[in-house]
């Protein structure tokens, strides 16, 4: 066979090694990121729930204290009966209890309401915390699993490129622009072979002109259709 023939067969062999271990390597990459993307945006939402769940503590413990405030000053005002002096002192601090156990009730109903939110939430942010760990653990495993397939395909990708430059250097310089612009244009397959005198790029019937040339495999022949570079695979 043609030196410079089988040269580009071999590159294009590379070539598709290479482009399969970069493949390989954007998918389990992409997949580490998704997984990754995944845990960050459920720690968001535990994040948040777990803000709401303080927020509202912080607002139990206010209106509580609150509450103790109302209480005290209920006392007071009940004890002020004993010196009440006329009925108007007396009308004025029934308004003024009044007052203060219409505000003692809405607090105690909106600790209530506070108190069943809390109820509600804690236990979910629990369950939450115990879910995204297990999946943490879970994702630590898989990505030392992906770990090491991107390692042994960055390894065989450094080979392969090393190949490459091996075999690009021995390949005629006017040979290699044309080969590229194939590989690139037409799908990765710049060099196909030709079987049944039918080109396997394009599917088109090879002239009787080129098919002694191209079953010879001396030299560097091109499809009359795609352009592509042919040749006659071993029988």
């Amino acid at each position: 066979m043609n030196e410079q023939l089988q040269l580009l067969i071999d590159l294009q062999k590379i070539d598709f090694q290479i482009r399969g271990e970069e493949n390989l390597i954007k998918e389990i990459t992409d997949k580490i990121n998704h997984l990754e993307e995944e845990i960050k945006f459920k720690e968001g939402e535990l994040k948040e729930e777990k803000d709401e769940a303080d927020a509202k503590e912080r607002d139990l413990r206010n209106k509580e204290r609150s509450l103790e405030d109302v209480n005290l000053h209920l006392q007071k005002c009940r004890e002020k009966v004993y010196m009440i002096k006329n009925n108007k002192e007396l009308d004025a601090l029934d308004g003024e209890i009044a007052k203060v156990k219409k505000e003692k009730s809405l607090l105690e109903d909106e600790n209530l309401v506070l108190m069943e939110a809390i109820e509600e939430l804690s236990p979910r942010v629990t369950s939450k915390e115990k879910k995204i760990e297990e999946e943490k653990k879970k994702f630590s495993e898989e990505k030392g699993n992906y770990e090491g397939i991107l390692n042994q395909a960055r390894e065989k990708l450094n080979l392969f490129s090393k190949q490459r430059e091996e075999t690009v250097a021995k390949i005629d310089r006017t040979l290699l622009p044309e080969y590229q612009k194939l590989y690139k244009n037409r799908g990765g397959f710049a060099v196909v072979t030709m079987e049944s005198d039918v080109c396997q790029g394009c599917n088109m019937t090879i002239s009787a002109q080129l098919r002694n040339k191209i079953k010879k495999n001396e030299e560097i022949i091109r499809c009359e259709n795609c352009a592509r570079i042919l040749y006659c695979p071993a029988m």
